[in-house]
């Protein structure tokens, strides 16, 4: 089931804030940097479906600094550093981030 690119971008906002910002005050950091990673994802699969969009460019923007935060406050930096990482990117040509996900599984059951 395809889900609405509304639907998606609100998703993706959510997994940032407020999911990833009350999974990491709370201590989970590897399911904070999950979340973040996912909505990264979906920004790059939306920003590819509406290349002419500023909004999302700058959703996906906030997303990289609100994943650099969970980074910086992750208490084992030496996992952090172990994120796979990619140049921060806006091109179309960008793949997904993740396969799968909270996305994936909200749609499907």
């Amino acid at each position: 089931m395809a889900l609405d690119a509304d639907f998606r971008a609100t998703l993706a906002q959510w997994l940032v804030f407020p999911a990833g910002a009350y999974l990491m005050g709370n201590g989970r950091h590897d399911d904070d940097l999950a979340r973040m990673q996912e909505a990264l994802g979906l920004y790059d699969k939306l920003i590819g479906e509406q290349p002419g969009s500023e909004e999302l460019r700058y959703r996906k923007a906030w997303a990289l600094v609100n994943l650099a935060q969970a980074l910086w406050d992750k208490p084992d930096h030496a996992k952090a550093h172990s994120v796979p990482s990619r140049p921060p990117t806006c091109s179309v040509n960008s793949p997904p981030r993740t396969a799968g996900g909270f996305a994936e599984g909200w749609a499907t059951g």
